[in-house]
């Protein structure tokens, strides 16, 4: 996207954030925690990802570029009917901390985009090619991160899958 471009997206984008009722109830620095969420989802782009691997079944692994490995798994809940569950975070707790310690500009958006690829490109084909459930759950941690997970799942959700919000809690995919 071009610089023009971004600037006016970007500015179209803040100004129905300040609007949204979820942002307008929360504390300064929430909001500005949310604001960057649904600016990062808004602007994610699968080909600036990092390279990942997948170590088992369901479960990819990477690096940035400052050495944090995070991991996103697809987990099988075998609770009443049943469901699959994306799952994301930290692999190295210690390095977690630091990390939560650094500034925020210093913060790059290659895990995000990391993120949208592995959802597009791995969970995606696989929850279409399974037989074994038809419904895929993402369970955010809080209305900050739930901004970015709807806009993930918008992006790259094919119109063959049902979404089905229950902010804040969870975003429920059905095939």
């Amino acid at each position: 996207m071009k610089k023009p471009e971004l600037k006016q997206l970007i500015r179209e984008e803040l100004s129905k954030v300040v609007i949204d009722s979820d942002y307008v109830v929360l504390s300064p620095i929430d909001q500005n925690l949310f604001e960057s969420y649904w600016i990062l989802g808004e602007l994610l782009d699968p080909n600036n990802s990092y390279e990942y691997k997948e170590l088992g079944n369901g479960y990819w692994v990477f690096e940035d570029n400052r050495g944090y490995e995070y991991f996103v798994r697809v987990v099988y809940q075998p609770i009443n009917d049943g469901y699959f569950e994306v799952k994301m975070g930290w692999v190295d707790l210690p390095k977690q901390e630091k990390y939560l310690q650094q500034p925020a500009r210093e913060i790059d958006e290659g895990r995000s985009d990391t993120i949208a690829k592995i959802y597009r490109d791995e969970i995606i084909p696989f929850f279409l090619n399974q037989n074994q459930n038809s419904t895929l759950i993402i369970s955010p941690l809080d209305i900050k991160r739930y901004q970015f997970s709807k806009r993930l799942v918008q992006k790259y959700t094919p119109n063959t899958i049902n979404i089905i919000e229950d902010k804040p809690n969870k975003i429920l995919l059905k095939k």
